[in-house]
């Protein structure tokens, strides 16, 4: 025996196994962790994307309320007599949206180049008004997908009867999630469209003066 070089002592064999059993499941939980992260956070990028789409629905239902709201109050200061103001302030009274003010083109078709009275533009402005609200210019079948959410919308004036005025202008939709509702905007409160407490229930305010 070769006393300067002394053969290392062999290792057992059943430690070897023991550790290479202990790598192995250690290298497996890392994958799973790996694995439980990697799922955690497309989870996240999905709930972020269905946020961002419920926020973008929202805005273009918002930005649209606004054209089609301010496009009927220009409408109104340009028919401003006061046989057309009291024509419109009883159109306002019905309500606006859900083809409550028909879903023909009314008689005569002030928009076909016929002359019509003050209260006759009145109507028909009021008819192209809803149409716009349930976006019957845009279709898939038969639905109506150009306008707002189930759109409500109401017309109050300060000074009824034909005079000077300003008209106060609520339009409503539903919205893509639940918020504390408006309670100071009674427009569509309790219908049911929005929700047990309104919670859909989303409202756009706008007003003008009406010079007789």
């Amino acid at each position: 025996m070769n006393s300067l070089n002394p053969k290392p002592p062999l290792s057992n064999p059943s430690t070897q196994n023991h550790c290479r059993h202990r790598q192995s499941g250690v290298t497996m939980i890392e994958v799973l962790i790996a694995l439980l992260l990697i799922a955690i956070g497309a989870l996240a990028i999905v709930a972020l994307q269905l946020s961002a789409k419920r926020n973008n629905l929202d805005a273009e239902q918002r930005a649209h309320a606004t054209q089609i709201g301010y496009g009927f109050l220009e409408r109104i200061r340009g028919n401003n007599s006061p046989a057309g103001l009291v024509a419109y302030e009883n159109a306002g009274a019905t309500g606006f949206g859900g083809g409550l003010h028909g879903s023909t083109t009314p008689n005569p078709d002030c928009g076909g180049g016929v002359a019509c009275t003050a209260a006759e533009l009145a109507v028909y402005d009021a008819w192209q008004f809803e149409q716009a609200l349930d976006g019957t210019d845009v279709q898939v079948g038969t639905n109506n997908v150009g306008g707002l959410i189930k759109p409500i919308a109401c017309l109050a004036s300060s000074s009824p009867g034909g005079g000077s005025t300003n008209f106060t202008l609520d339009i409503i939709w539903r919205g893509t999630g639940a918020l504390p509702d408006n309670v100071a905007v009674t427009c569509g409160q309790g219908t049911g469209n929005y929700g047990t407490s309104d919670e859909f229930r989303r409202s756009l305010t706008l007003n003008a003066f009406v010079a007789n």
